[in-house]
């Protein structure tokens, strides 16, 4: 409708290729948190794998903060974490591949 507007030739042809317009041409899309392919934001994906592995909402939560635990501990030391060939040093500025 814009573009035929834009290509019209004559302010009669704009007017009629605008009245064209309807409110709900103007809402923006609101975006979604989703995987394009299957609509399943990640933690929708987490609960669909969680289900079909058996693995119970304390368990998820256990190891979440065992991982928390680390990294603080990890952090703290400011060491370094190899993972893949990856170096990632935990202060700011530091980060890194060898």
């Amino acid at each position: 409708m814009l573009l035929e507007a834009r290509r019209a030739k004559s302010a009669g042809a704009r007017l009629k290729a605008l009245a064209k317009v309807r409110p709900g041409h103007l809402v923006p899309d609101i975006p979604r948190n989703a995987e394009p392919r299957t609509g399943l934001s990640m933690g929708e994906h987490a609960a669909v794998t969680a289900r079909a592995w058996g693995i119970t909402r304390e368990a998820q939560d256990d190891l979440a903060a065992t991982s928390h635990r680390r990294l603080a501990a990890a952090s703290s030391r400011r060491s370094t974490m190899r993972w893949r060939g990856v170096v990632v040093r935990s202060r700011l500025g530091q980060t890194g591949s060898q």
